[in-house]
């Protein structure tokens, strides 16, 4: 069984700095001396030659068991909890609806507090310079200076966070990221999508500064299971696919949201077990699972995952395997002003248990040959098969999908590729505390 959704993500083409795809996530264990503090109080201040700003970032909360708390429930037209036969198909179980799960249960009733698990997230591009003078002039208290470099995307700079107490605390106005829960749409300035209303693991519409872009998200696949004939082999397509919305976290700079999918087939003869992902979108990328599970009665999967564009306005498409130790798949659009990098990331754990590849779509052939550079294609994706040696249980592949302010030249989708796991280096250089 498979759960998926498959999109691109924008990055605004007046950015040119490569450093401005990379987010800052930091544990809150990295940050003891905050620990505690309200998450109200907290703010995060970048120098820059005419003093301090506040930037964007939010806080996700993590309870006693590692678990995220949403911030955002589903919208009416999606089930709030799994009904009571789909619970036994989940591990931990999901909590149902008025059990709690917006709220963390480390914190006093009513309280949000910063606790060791929690995740701390702001961009790189807002990073500034040194604070030249003692911490204390900040007003906050505590406050931690931190220096963030990645050479992988020439990032290199400061910021600071402290807690703001008797005053509110100083917060940016501005938004990177917006989920309108109503609409189940998550938007960027340079994006927006929504996700159907009956399939929710996938993606009605895409549109692009306003355009639209998307015309359909296609799975092919075909199930061997351990069933007799008729029902040993069923193929299936995105329509198979049913499921539920668990919650989402929608700050200013990037939404989380987790799935319950499973596939439907043989006209609701066979259901596969429950799958639960997640996936995550940022200003400038996403990151998109692709859920396998080989649970009974699953023996094997193949599918390929592709996206057909509305009059594709993408001059060239290149692809490959990547030559480092991971090898994982891309594809690069390319236009005169904008490329768009997808990345198929298999866990170490996977590269010898499944086959991966991409594909082009033709609107006379379908899925079709891998070439280096193409025209007149429909759409573009990846292949997937489980091998017999891949274990049973569920497996997580990745999509990650980035667009860089400038045409493809080779050797660009080194960017997609690093954000698989930045190299973003973060240090504590000073820590203030009123006595």
């Amino acid at each position: 069984m498979l759960w998926l959704s498959v999109h691109a993500a924008f990055v605004d083409p007046a950015v040119l700095q490569d450093h401005a795809f990379v987010p800052v996530v930091l544990p809150g264990e990295m940050l003891s001396t905050l620990l505690g503090a309200s998450l109200e109080s907290l703010a995060v201040l970048a120098v820059h030659s005419d003093g301090t700003e506040p930037i964007p970032f939010q806080v996700d909360q993590r309870d006693r068991h590692g678990d995220w708390v949403w911030a955002v429930r589903p919208g009416p037209h999606q089930r709030a909890s799994p009904p009571l036969e789909e619970l036994a198909d989940i591990d931990p179980p999901i909590p149902r609806a008025g059990d709690g799960y917006a709220q963390d249960d480390q914190d006093p009733p009513g309280a949000h507090l910063f606790d060791a698990n929690d995740e701390l997230v702001f961009m790189a591009k807002d990073l500034g310079g040194r604070w030249p003078g003692p911490l204390s002039a900040l007003g906050a208290s505590p406050v931690v200076e931190l220096r963030v470099r990645s050479a992988t995307f020439g990032t290199d700079g400061w910021v600071y966070i402290g807690a703001f107490h008797g005053a509110p605390a100083p917060r940016s106005a501005r938004r990177y990221m917006h989920y309108d829960d109503l609409r189940d749409e998550v938007r960027s300035p340079i994006y927006a999508f929504r996700f159907s209303d009956t399939l929710v693991a996938l993606i009605r519409d895409l549109r692009v500064v306003g355009k639209p872009l998307v015309d359909r998200l296609k799975v092919r696949g075909e199930l061997v299971l351990a069933l007799p004939p008729p029902l040993r082999r069923i193929r299936f397509d995105e329509e198979a696919i049913s499921g539920h919305t668990e919650g989402y976290i929608a700050g200013p700079v990037r939404i989380i949201k987790r799935n319950l999918a499973r596939l439907s087939l043989a006209g609701g003869l066979v259901k596969t077990p429950g799958v639960t992902c997640e996936h995550t979108y940022y200003p400038h990328y996403a990151r998109v699972p692709i859920c396998i599970s080989l649970r009974f009665p699953v023996r094997s999967v193949r599918m390929t995952v592709t996206t057909d564009y509305r009059d594709p306005p993408f001059h060239h498409i290149y692809m490959g395997r990547y030559p480092d130790p991971q090898g994982d798949d891309w594809i690069a659009l390319d236009t005169e002003q904008v490329s768009i990098i997808s990345v198929l990331a298999v866990p170490e754990d996977l590269r010898t248990q499944v086959e991966t590849r991409p594909c082009i779509c033709y609107p006379e052939v379908g899925p079709g040959a891998d070439r280096a550079e193409v025209r007149g294609y429909k759409g573009a994706g990846f292949a997937i098969a489980s091998l017999p040696e891949c274990p049973k249980g569920e497996h997580v592949l990745y999509g990650l999908y980035l667009l860089t302010p400038r045409p493809y030249e080779p050797g660009d989708e080194r960017l997609a590729l690093a954000l698989r796991h930045p190299d973003v280096q973060v240090h504590v250089v000073r820590v203030w505390e009123r006595p």
